[in-house]
């Protein structure tokens, strides 16, 4: 199961809604749940990347390797022992040492079925050690009793880099020349293991002259990990925390196994007559220590088991004793093969799913709120090919409570709690929730353990939107579309995958045809190393197909991860079969494996679906499909793909809430490519049932030449600079990170401080044309033109969205950003049409230069503050006068790891639109309120909080190590709520890996606490997301606050018991606009 993604959370208002006293109103949503695990440089995912030797998965592997002479064969090669009996794969490693009509034991399925695993790329993560018993007959030197115990045939090797090397050894069995009195010392087999993990001394490991009936036998013990009759551990350093799993392959009963009794229950305190169910169920205890040479307590997580039918009652107990419920059986070679290969997936992408909510609302028709939760979820993995999925929850109403009296935040598609409520795992989603797309029928069996069963719980690759894309699953019907090679649609239709065109206009079908070869070659094969045959099967994957030989059956999973891109939900109201009670409701994001998708919520028939209804492809990341088919990694973090999150532009002509594109309706999505690349993408979605037109694209060229990675998230909004108000775009140039063009080093801000060649600029463009209208770039300060604005201090990326504030006919007049140097910016744009209003009105200003890097004059590392995340803006007054606050918070959220930098919460105060002769605010400017908790405390200045000024603002520093802000605060009736992350410590790598992630609840007048002399609450594990506004009330992300923050009294509004959702206590303003129609200009 994967580690969580605690993403964070972005709420846009509705624009057309009004209150209703007569409803509760709930926001459409979309819950963001961002899943993975592992440790990299570079991006936010680094805390779940595994590091070397920290949190890495080892699994062992015992070999029960009974011959070719004992037992009966399961099958003839050539006859039945071939497709779809078993995997094409696993076939043609049978094809090594067998010929048609050779009989296939039971060990050589075992060995096929392995090596078909092992020789996925997924896994590349993996570290694998080889064991297999001794056989019982073989005589220790310097005995004369023979005692067989276990050898380590391979200790500990990565699949990434010596994958050849463990397949090898597998390969080189002689299973033919295995004696017929061949048995099994499994416990002695482990003991080996044990006392080779902790560089023992060799018990019987290399007990070996006999094994395979040779004197010298080969493969024989691994001597690499063997230095004077001992074993040198694989775990050398202290802080490693190894994810230790194991599998056992079971032939038959166990045999002799008493040999090493003694010395077992001497290290490891299991009785002389134990059995293998109990050595197992010690190893995977929670109390066991397998390393007590490290700093933290490791043991076995779960060992997975596959058996002959024969061994069935044993190997469902072992299965059990292992951390398991099922045991799967070598007969069934197809089935087991998919076990393994389920089993070393969670291996890879980690074994915890901790949730991480978030909240988008969607522009609604007037008057009317939905209740919908989209859930994306991602499970990293050390390979290319990351799984994602979508899954819709539902707000429970109001009051809501289970059993224990908890509030119910969430329901699933049975009515019961989405969320666990108390205990270890508040917040996370309830293991066998069912989620509301999920089809139960048709998903694979569950064991109750490690998969629930008839529900897709919290699992990534389970049920949810990515079992619902055309022909990933087939029912034999026959009815079910299918993914095919070419977009059909009507009676034998197919997924529907289309790629962005060359020119803006329809979007261009992804067919495997010699067609769509000749237009997309250079894009897919860029070095020209495939033949058409190849590309052919190339474009069948990107489909959706497996594509290995001919095979048209869906992969395994179809959806990447969805990691930044968060869900768009778009009402389009009562079109065609839809209606007010089920309105026709769309989500769009993208995904790691370079896909946009466009899903349908529900069908018109009123039934839930999650079906997606389109995909397409962008140009620029065709090239990268070769490398995630193959499983080979992009630069070290591998692909990103469509990364960016969308927004969009919905109008309603007539205002009924229906998009009616013949009326002239409309509705444009817009995203960028995040960490995916350079570029943004508009496109015309007006008409729902037809698949998306391209209307326009922004690459790093002429008026945009400054554009890096596009991390910005445009807003959507109106200027005015002519007598028609413009429907625009306003977004930041994008982060300057990434790799060289050779792919060997990091550039820009992922690798120093320098200031930025791009990426530092601000543009605002036409919504519809894409058009530049203005931009904000590095030059003289004050040169400008009807489209451009000089400041020589633009030196530094912007990676941040824009905060913007909007007068009363939704003009925007004002923005304000921070940049990756530490600088707030203010940006102004007075509406206006009179000739070169833009040139002599629209400016950029520095609010406050806060950070100071270590190239700058008197700046160090601790000053390197960086801001990825748009402020908050109040407008306010004190006694000074009025003024706009600016609340932001800095993080790096690209390096969340680091400890260097001392980040803060920061609260400006710009007084420049009311007061004249004010500059720009400095760090020292801002006053320091860190140890104000209560207000009646004295700084270290010996200046009591009570006797502060504030007539700038103050600060809050972040007193963990490495703390930052890497979400946006919220602002609600002179409360503020932000969420901050601490890497996890150095000294024990065991404890929360992906650090710790906390919330501040404080009153913006003075950054004291709101009530308890609490100020800081931990959310758990995890970076967290943002405290966002649903109707009356404020989500808060995990378990919530302690309730005794809202003790009567304490707070207007307050419902004392209420830890995740709490009450607003500001009057909620929503925007209204009146319009005539044929007269009011849209």
């Amino acid at each position: 199961m994967p580690a969580s993604f605690r993403g964070w959370l972005s709420v846009l208002r509705p624009l057309a809604t009004k209150p209703d006293s007569r409803h509760r109103q709930w926001l459409l949503a979309c819950l963001i749940l961002l899943l993975s695990a592992g440790v990299s440089r570079g991006d936010d995912i680094d805390i779940y990347r595994d590091g070397a030797g920290v949190g890495q998965p080892w699994v062992h592997v015992l070999l029960d390797l009974r011959g070719a002479l004992t037992g009966s064969p399961l099958c003839t090669f050539g006859v039945d022992c071939q497709p779809p009996f078993l995997s094409s794969r696993a076939h043609s490693f049978l094809a090594q040492s067998h010929s048609t009509g050779d009989s296939v034991s039971a060990s050589a399925i075992l060995l096929a079925l392995l090596s078909a695993v092992l020789d996925d790329p997924r896994f590349d993560a993996v570290r694998v050690a080889l064991i297999m018993p001794n056989h019982p007959g073989n005589t220790p030197a310097g005995s004369v009793l023979p005692a067989g115990g276990g050898t380590i045939l391979s200790g500990y090797l990565p699949l990434e880099t010596s994958r050849a090397v463990l397949l090898d050894r597998l390969q080189s069995i002689p299973l033919d020349s295995v004696p017929a009195d061949q048995a099994s010392q499994p416990r002695e087999a482990l003991f080996e293991w044990y006392r080779y993990i902790n560089g023992g001394n060799v018990a019987l490991g290399t007990n070996t002259r006999g094994n395979f009936g040779q004197l010298e036998p080969d493969p024989d013990y691994d001597p690499d990990i063997i230095n004077s009759d001992r074993y040198v551990s694989p775990f050398v350093a202290r802080n490693a925390c190894p994810r230790v799993y194991g599998i056992i392959g079971l032939l038959g009963p166990p045999g002799d196994d008493t040999a090493l009794d003694a010395e077992i229950n001497h290290s490891l305190s299991i009785p002389a007559d134990s059995t293998l169910e109990h050595f197992l169920a010690v190893l995977h205890h929670p109390e066991t220590d397998l390393l007590p040479g490290l700093g933290a307590a490791v043991r076995a997580r779960q060992t997975l088991v596959l058996a002959t039918k024969a061994q069935a009652a044993l190997a469902t107990a072992l299965a059990s004793a292992g951390g398991g419920t099922a045991a799967y059986f070598l007969e069934q070679p197809f089935k087991a093969e998919s076990a393994l290969r389920d089993f070393l997936g969670r291996v890879v992408g980690g074994d915890a799913s901790f949730l991480s909510a978030s909240v988008s609302p969607d522009v609604l028709e007037p008057g009317r709120l939905l209740e919908r939760y989209y859930v994306p979820l991602f499970q990293a993995s050390g390979g290319a090919n990351w799984r994602g999925n979508v899954k819709k929850f539902r707000f429970a109403a109001a009051g809501t409570e289970d059993v224990t009296g908890e509030t119910v935040v969430l329901l699933d598609a049975r009515g019961a709690p989405a969320l666990v409520s108390d205990g270890p795992e508040k917040g996370r989603i309830v293991f066998d929730a069912l989620s509301f797309w999920t089809d139960s029928a048709s998903l694979p069996p569950g064991d109750g353990n490690t998969v629930p069963v008839g529900a897709d719980g919290r699992l990534v690759d389970r049920g949810g939107a990515g079992q619902k894309i055309d022909g990933f699953i087939d029912d034999g019907s026959g009815t079910l579309p299918m993914i095919g090679d070419v977009n059909a649609v009507g009676e034998f239709a197919t997924r529907q995958v289309f790629v962005e065109p060359p020119e803006p206009g329809p979007f261009i079908p992804f067919n495997a045809d010699a067609p769509t070869l000749e237009l997309l070659r250079r894009e897919l094969d860029p070095g020209s190393v495939f033949d058409d045959s190849e590309l052919l099967d190339l474009v069948r994957w990107g489909r959706g197909q497996a594509a290995d030989g001919g095979n048209d059956r869906a992969r395994s999973w179809l959806m990447g991860g969805v990691i930044h891109s968060r869900p768009l939900a778009i009402n389009y109201g009562a079109i065609s079969g839809y209606s007010g009670d089920n309105p026709g409701v769309r989500l769009f994001f993208g995904s790691t494996d370079g896909l946009f998708h466009i899903l349908e919520d529900t069908n018109p028939e009123g039934k839930e679906s999650g079906r997606e209804r389109f995909a397409f492809y962008p140009r620029q990341l065709l090239a990268d499909l070769a490398g995630l088919r193959s499983g080979t990694r992009g630069p070290a973090t591998g692909y990103y793909g469509v990364d960016g999150a969308p927004v969009g532009l919905r109008v309603d002509r007539d205002g009924d809430g229906t998009i009616e594109p013949d009326a002239g309706d409309e509705v444009y999505v817009y995203f960028g490519l995040r960490r995916g690349g350079r570029g943004y993408y508009a496109l015309d979605v007006s008409d729902p049932g037809l698949p998306p037109r391209l209307k326009w694209r922004i690459r790093p060229r002429e008026d945009f030449k400054e554009l890096a990675l596009g991390f910005s998230t445009p807003l959507v909004a109106k200027v005015k600079f002519e007598s028609v108000p413009r429907d625009v775009l306003i977004f930041g140039a994008g982060y300057h990170g990434g790799w060289s063009n050779d792919g060997t080093s990091r550039i820009g801000k992922d690798l120093g401080f320098a200031d930025d060649p791009v990426g530092n600029a601000i543009y605002i463009v036409d919504a519809r044309s894409g058009e530049l209208i203005w931009k904000a770039v590095r030059g003289a300060t004050g040169s400008a033109s009807e489209r451009h604005f000089e400041h020589a201090g633009l030196t530094d990326s912007i990676p941040s969205a824009v905060a913007a504030l909007r007068n009363a006919q939704d003009i925007v007049y004002r923005l304000y950003v921070g940049d990756t140097g530490g600088t707030v910016w203010r940006v102004d744009l007075p509406p206006g049409e009179a000739p070169l209003h833009r040139r002599d009105n629209w400016t950029i200003s520095v609010l406050a230069d806060l950070g100071r890097d270590p190239d700058e004059a008197d700046g160090s590392e601790a000053r390197d503050l960086r801001f990825f995340h748009r402020p908050e803006i109040v407008r306010s007054f004190d006694t000074i006068g009025d003024f706009e606050g600016v609340i932001i918070q800095s993080g790096d959220r690209a390096h969340p790891l680091a400890v260097g930098t001392q980040d803060h919460l920061f609260y400006i105060k710009d007084r420049s639109q009311h007061q004249s002769g004010v500059s720009h605010y400095r760090f020292e400017d801002l006053v320091d309120r860190t140890v104000c908790v209560n207000g009646a405390e004295i700084d270290s200045t010996g200046i009591g909080c009570s006797e502060h000024q504030l007539a700038a603002g103050w600060k809050l520093r972040f007193s963990r190590p490495g703390e930052k802000g890497l979400s946006r605060p919220l602002v609600d009736g002179g409360r503020v709520f932000a969420t901050t992350y601490s890497p996890p410590s150095t000294e024990n790598s065991c404890s929360a890996l992906e650090g710790q992630g906390h919330l501040y609840a404080l009153k913006l007048e003075d950054a004291t606490a709101l009530a308890g002399g609490v100020r800081v609450h931990d959310l758990g594990q995890g970076i967290p997301p943002e405290p966002v506004h649903l109707g009356d009330l404020i989500l808060l992300p995990g378990a919530g606050m302690d309730p005794g923050v809202f003790t009567p009294g304490s707070e207007a509004g307050s419902r004392p018991g209420m830890g995740k959702l709490i009450p607003t206590t500001a009057p909620q303003r929503y925007r209204v606009y009146w319009r005539e129609p044929a007269v009011d200009p849209f």
